[in-house]
């Protein structure tokens, strides 16, 4: 996993040589001064100012069926009160591409490296004041069957990778086939068949899974979808398959001044950083109001609840054997010009339970001003 960026630079820098691309490489530091609570370095859990400055560089590429994109950021930490340094990694690389007018496939893959758990994009990922690195790489093949018929193969892959000395590595592989129904101009109807394959260090488990969605755009702005389905799950070291439920919705609104978001759901999770699988209930919910042109106001919330697989605690209230937790942000951003933008933002997060053995209950507040300068390239908001 940490070696797939040098050979994702070489993917998109070929492209380049084809006909009619159009290359646009990509610039932007970020400057930021935080209070952070800081529990992570500070054994007496005393807060303290922290720097962090962020180079990012990346590089698009654009042709007539096809457009393949890709960045690289390295947050630089340096902490005022305890003097110490650290470096964490982030990258992406994306691509699409259209083979007919009929069919198309895209990939993405995204890693990170970081000394800070609490930034990674998934809740309740690796709850340890320990390094960890962490990846997510999708790919799908995709064919319109006839006006109204499409279908699609996916492949989803995860890992983690705890450095305490002690935890294996874990993983988890998702090949999926699914089939989509255009009833009407606003509302489609889906089906997809998931097999799944969780491995940590020696264990490796399965399960197969079924789910039907509805997807319907209720205004210009306003949209949503609901999946539901359930399917069976065998343990490690188990033949006996059990069932377990699996359920989304997802609302989103885009408007010319104002954007929600809210995602519910529960299904089955791999590469936690702790053990092969777990159930995980999870929420988020996002508003972002643009006041003005160049200024705007947003806030979001998480919460997660993870329990061992398939469901064993799903049904209790307790907390026994679960760890839960939540993320809350809010902040303004102010755009000075195209190419500096000042946000400030305050956050709080929260990890509780034991999520395996070696975890750690995390609490975390931070309150952050940031200085951003994009000189060339990318429109604000590229990778942050």
């Amino acid at each position: 996993m940490h070696r797939w960026w040098p050979v994702a630079a070489l993917a998109l820098l070929s492209g380049a040589a084809s006909a009619g691309s159009v290359v646009t490489p990509g610039l932007r530091v970020g400057v930021e001064e935080r209070y952070d609570d800081d529990a992570l370095l500070v054994d007496t859990g005393a807060g303290q100012l922290m720097t962090k400055v962020t180079p990012q560089v990346g590089l698009d590429l654009r042709g007539r069926t096809y457009e393949t994109s890709g960045w690289y950021a390295a947050d630089l930490l340096f902490h005022h009160g305890s003097g110490s340094f650290a470096v964490d990694h982030r990258g992406r690389a994306r691509t699409g591409l259209k083979l007919t007018d009929r069919a198309w496939v895209d990939g993405k893959v995204d890693a990170w490296r970081v000394s800070d758990p609490t930034s990674l994009p998934r809740l309740g990922v690796a709850a340890t004041l320990s390094p960890v690195l962490y990846g997510r790489a999708e790919a799908g093949a995709h064919y319109q069957l006839t006006e109204r018929w499409s279908a699609g193969l996916g492949y989803t892959f995860e890992g983690a990778r705890v450095y305490d000395g002690r935890s294996a590595a874990g993983f988890s592989h998702s090949p999926s086939l699914d089939a989509w129904y255009r009833v009407t101009r606003i509302t489609d109807l889906g089906a997809e068949l998931r097999l799944q394959q969780f491995v940590f260090g020696t264990e490796s488990a399965g399960a197969a899974s079924a789910a039907a969605t509805v997807k319907h755009r209720f205004t210009r702005q306003v949209h949503g979808s609901l999946r539901a389905g359930a399917g069976m799950f065998a343990p490690a070291g188990s033949p006996a398959w059990r069932p377990y439920p699996r359920a989304q919705l997802e609302l989103g609104r885009e408007g010319e001044r104002v954007d929600l978001a809210l995602v519910l759901g529960h299904d089955l999770m791999g590469a936690s950083g702790f053990t092969a699988a777990l159930w995980a209930d999870y929420g988020s919910a996002l508003v972002d109001w643009r006041a003005w042109e160049r200024f705007k106001l947003y806030g979001a919330a998480s919460v997660f609840r993870n329990g061992h697989a398939p469901d064993g605690g799903f049904w209790s209230l307790d907390g026994t054997g679960t760890s839960q937790g939540y993320a809350l942000a809010a902040g303004l951003e102010w755009k000075v010009s195209s190419a500096i933008a000042l946000k400030v933002q305050g956050d709080r997060y929260a990890q509780l339970g034991a999520a395996g053995p070696g975890a750690t209950d995390l609490v975390r507040n931070i309150v952050s001003a940031r200085l951003v300068v994009t000189p060339f390239g990318w429109a604000q908001g590229r990778g942050w």
